[in-house]
């Protein structure tokens, strides 16, 4: 299940620093009380790779847009 909410750190900041922050991300939220608390909330979470993100926002993006496009939604 992919969550309806989801968080990125930001575009721009040095590799190293994503690295470290993805790292300690996925390793927190495997915590057995972290992953209830999420569960409660109706998430479950993933702790991916910034690739991997990179990949669902491009995916999501190109989903919505033809949604869009095949309803003829414009903008006000």
């Amino acid at each position: 299940m992919i969550p309806a909410d989801f968080n990125g750190i930001g575009k721009g900041l040095p590799a190293d620093l994503v690295t470290t922050i993805q790292a300690e991300v996925a390793r927190i939220v495997q915590r057995p009380e972290v992953r209830e608390r999420f569960a409660l909330l109706g998430f479950e979470p993933l702790g991916s790779t910034p690739d991997y993100f990179a990949g669902y926002i491009k995916a999501e993006m190109a989903k919505y847009q033809q949604i869009i496009k095949d309803a003829n939604i414009k903008a006000e």
